[in-house]
Order: C-alpha cells, then sequence, then structure tokens
C-alpha cells in the first residue's frame, strides 16, 4: 500500500502541474519580450517603413533599427536635450521628419529632419512666436505634403503645412471650422489625434466639457464639421487616438491620463467613414493612448496595459503586462514604446492564441 499510495500521490503531482500548464499556457504566452536600452529617456512616437523603425522621445533623443528590431541605436540630437519628440514621419528610406511638442515660448516648437536614414540631423523649422504647442504630425506620400496640427490660438488649432519634403513650412487657416469649446485642445500622447483619409481629415478633441471627432468635408478641407460631442470630458479627459483599418472603419478611444487604471469615456467605432460613430462593448476599462488595427485585432495601449478586441466575436484579450505610450505593427509583430526607455515586442501568432483559448 506503501508503493502505490507514493505512486498515487507522484500522479497527482504531475497532473496538477499538467493542470496548472493547461490553464496558464496561453498567459505565459502571451508576455511583451523586452528589448534593453541603454537609456532613460521617455518614448511617445514610432514610426517604420520596411525594415527602418524611428522611436523618438525625451532628452532629444532617437532610436533606429536597420532590420525590423534585431538590433538598436541611439542617437542623441545635438542642442536638443531639453526636447520631447512626440512624432515622427519617415517620408522616404533616407529622409525623415520628427516633432518637438513643447511651449514655442520654450524654445520647443520644432521640426528636425534627417537626410540620411536617422543617423544625423537639423533643424528645419522653429516657432518663436508665443502659444504655439505642436500635438501631432501628418504626411502625404502621394502629394508629398505635410501637416502639424497643434493647440488652439485664439479660438482656432493650429496648422501648419508642410511641402518640398520638409523644407518649407507655412500656417494654414481652414475657412470653416467649428466654434472651439473652453479648453478645449488635442492631447500629444501619441501622435494619433488626427487622421489623414482619402481626400480629408479626421481629428479628436479633448480637454473640454466634452470631447469631440471634428472631420473635414470629403475633398473639402476647409469645411469642418462636428460629427460625435457625446462623452463628458475635463481638462485631463477625452479623445486621445484615432486609429482605422481602412477609408470606412475607424476607431476612437482616450480617457484620463491622471486615471490610467480606470476610465469613463466611451470607445466609438464608425463603419462609414466618420459619418456616424457607436460605442463598442466597454470591456478595456482603463486610459488608452492609442489604437492599431493588425489584422484581425484592435489593439488598444496605454501605461496601464494593453488589450485586444475582435470584432467578429465582440471578445476582449488581456495582452500581458505593459506600460505604452505607442504601439505599432511591424511584421508580424507589435512593438510597444513607453517611459524609461521601455521597448518591447509581442507577436500576433501569440494574440491569436489568447482569443483560440477563449473559444
Amino acid at each position: 500500500m506503501g508503493q502505490l499510495g507514493n505512486k498515487l500521490a507522484f500522479f497527482m503531482r504531475i497532473l496538477s502541474i499538467l493542470l496548472f500548464l493547461a490553464f496558464n499556457l496561453p498567459v505565459l504566452k502571451a508576455q511583451w519580450k523586452k528589448i534593453p536600452l541603454r537609456t532613460q529617456s521617455s518614448f511617445r512616437s514610432i514610426r517604420n517603413l520596411g525594415d527602418l523603425i524611428l522611436i523618438g522621445g525625451t532628452q532629444g533623443t532617437i532610436v533606429k533599427s536597420n532590420d525590423r528590431g534585431k538590433t538598436w541605436k541611439i542617437i542623441q540630437i545635438s542642442g536638443a536635450e531639453k526636447l520631447d519628440f512626440r512624432d515622427i514621419v519617415i517620408l522616404n528610406k533616407n529622409e525623415i521628419l520628427c516633432m518637438s511638442a513643447g511651449l514655442s515660448q520654450n524654445n520647443a516648437a520644432k521640426i528636425f529632419k534627417s537626410n540620411d536614414s536617422g543617423e544625423h540631423w537639423e533643424l528645419v523649422f522653429e516657432i518663436k512666436e508665443s502659444g504655439y504647442f505642436f500635438d501631432a504630425l501628418l504626411w502625404d506620400p502621394k502629394s508629398k505634403n505635410g501637416l502639424i496640427m497643434g493647440d488652439p490660438i485664439d479660438n482656432q488649432f493650429t496648422f501648419i503645412e508642410i511641402k518640398e519634403m520638409g523644407t518649407q513650412y507655412q500656417v494654414k487657416k481652414f475657412k470653416k471650422f467649428p466654434p472651439l469649446l473652453v479648453r478645449e485642445a488635442a492631447f500629444a500622447a501619441s501622435g494619433s489625434s488626427i487622421l489623414a483619409l482619402k481626400n480629408r481629415l479626421i481629428m479628436v478633441t479633448g480637454g473640454a466639457k466634452v470631447a469631440r471627432v471634428i472631420e473635414s468635408q470629403q475633398n473639402n478641407m476647409d469645411d469642418w464639421r462636428v460629427k460625435s460631442e457625446i462623452v463628458q470630458a475635463d481638462s485631463s479627459t477625452g479623445f486621445f487616438s484615432i486609429g482605422k483599418k481602412n477609408n470606412k472603419e475607424l476607431m476612437v478611444a482616450g480617457g484620463n491620463y491622471l486615471q490610467i487604471n480606470t476610465s469613463k469615456t466611451p470607445i466609438l467605432n464608425s463603419k462609414d467613414g466618420g459619418e456616424t460613430w457607436v460605442s463598442i462593448p466597454l470591456n478595456a476599462n482603463f486610459y488608452i493612448e492609442k489604437i492599431l488595427w493588425a489584422k484581425p485585432f484592435w489593439i488598444f495601449t496605454g501605461p496601464a496595459k494593453s488589450m485586444a478586441f475582435n470584432p467578429k466575436t465582440n471578445q476582449w484579450a488581456n495582452i500581458g503586462e505593459s506600460h505604452f505610450h505607442n504601439i505599432s505593427l511591424i511584421g508580424d509583430k507589435i512593438f510597444g514604446v513607453g517611459s524609461k526607455g521601455q521597448l518591447a515586442y509581442i507577436s500576433l501568432h501569440q494574440i491569436k492564441e489568447l482569443f483560440l483559448s477563449k473559444e
């Protein structure tokens, strides 16, 4: 009986281990793989073109990879040690623009350009007139024109056109734009508060009594309309990001950056290019800074966590622990960046396994 008892105990231990693995393996697989960097800069911008990846952060720091994330190089832009690079656009494999988010009166409203894939940079544009604060940077590869969006001055959002491959800049005023609410602005959290669609623009706001979605009309950039203003907001609350699956299906989200572990701000979905918006099931109860479409999922991230949403099944999945301000799909991996030099990635295959484990 003693030998039988020992065998039974051994069998039960093996069974308990197998059961533990069966219930926890999907979670173990859904872990972000950290990439150590020798910097404490905080990152909020990440872009890629082919194998080239650029990350922008505080202390005038640029991090780049030429091999889709296998190796990384840290670059400090001379004279930019006090700047925070919140957005980047890659014009082509050689030419890149990066945007500093900060008050113009503090010498922080600047655009730098690289002509050698991010190795060297020069200041190409700066506004010293008081009141400017850049929030996002857009680039249209077809027209080869871009746009800087900034906080309001004199009750109007500021826009600056970019031409000639980032060498010419001119203040742009749209003829018809809705009156702004008290304290209404756009957040520069991840450079994703404005989105370019075919022949028009869509932006999201916060900081006022309600958060709004404001869009230019089809083929008429001078005529803007409010499409949604249903969300109660305040100075630290509103919509922070807009993402797109295609020119028809869009997603908007946000929250309160002072309360990162909870959110009363709904996630809005449009399936008609932004004409109408509806709420989706709010299982992502946290402050969201960036939305990303990574077929077949919507990915939401913020400094509290990251989650994936399957629009076909209306299912949510927690994508492990993360503390990111921005994410980007590069190949079959999602790269995330955050404070204190955080850089990590997770594969779409791992996320798919999470949803398979729920079925």
